[in-house]
């Protein structure tokens, strides 16, 4: 039986963790990127973009979960539901489809390219997000 040093597979343990934490985070961060991109103006447009937006996103990570959110709001509303649609990809405002992209579709591509491993060992604590 080889003759392993102590804290060998802790600093192992350490490091795969870091790993994981960093390739979920950095796969959050480009969602980020690609949320903040717009559309091109419509012809004649009125609206003037102040970028809140585009601003509003933010990823964070507490030790028990990773958390990408957009909470922009106008008037005391969060509208970025209307625009990108919801956590589930629905209820995207009828103006804005087809221009926005869809969180849900841009998340779910993030996530199809996580390691194999990786996506096993993720838990989603929503009730609308399949965990298989």
């Amino acid at each position: 039986m080889p003759d392993y040093k102590p804290g060998i597979l802790t600093n192992f343990f350490k490091r795969f963790v870091k790993t994981t934490e960093e390739t979920i985070n950095d796969g959050l961060d480009d969602v980020v990127e690609v949320m903040q991109d717009y559309p091109p103006e419509l012809p004649d447009q009125k609206y003037v973009r102040t970028y809140s937006f585009r601003d509003a996103w933010n990823v964070s990570y507490s030790q028990s979960a990773f958390t990408i959110k957009n909470f922009v709001q106008q008037k005391g509303v969060n509208y970025a539901g209307y625009v990108v649609g919801n956590a589930i990809g629905e209820r995207q405002a009828g103006i804005h489809a087809g221009r926005w992209k869809v969180f849900r579709k841009v998340f779910d591509s993030m996530f199809d390219k996580l390691p194999q491993r990786i996506k096993k060992r993720v838990i989603v604590f929503a009730p609308f997000v399949s965990n298989d």
